[in-house]
């Protein structure tokens, strides 16, 4: 199926470039769909938009820095791809129920 793997190479492009800002625009040019349509995709196979998915990539990411290094939170916000320092931490805040601050403190006890 031609869209399966279309959208196979979509995923592909997010785990090589989350860390860059990318769009949902750049990342369907480069796999050569619509944009409209590798969103209704994102809809359709994980029930979140993809700005949702980049975030929870990023999050996820970012989370992982935290616990494995010794990172300030400046360096994981442009490691992690967020564009400021809040809004990683408010992201942070919102998917996790605290702080990155909290949460380095937590895992390094």
């Amino acid at each position: 199926n031609h869209t399966g793997s279309t959208f196979q190479a979509a995923l592909q492009q997010i785990q090589c470039h989350f860390r860059e800002p990318i769009t949902l625009k750049s990342i369907a040019k480069a796999v050569g769909l619509t944009p409209n349509y590798l969103g209704q995709l994102f809809l359709k196979h994980f029930n979140i938009s993809f700005s949702e998915y980049l975030r929870k990539i990023r999050l996820e990411y970012g989370r992982n820095l935290l616990h494995f290094y010794d990172y300030s939170i400046g360096q994981v916000t442009q490691l992690s791809g967020f564009a400021t320092d809040s809004h990683f931490i408010s992201c942070f805040k919102a998917a996790y129920g605290m702080t990155p601050k909290q949460y380095k403190s937590s895992t390094q006890k």
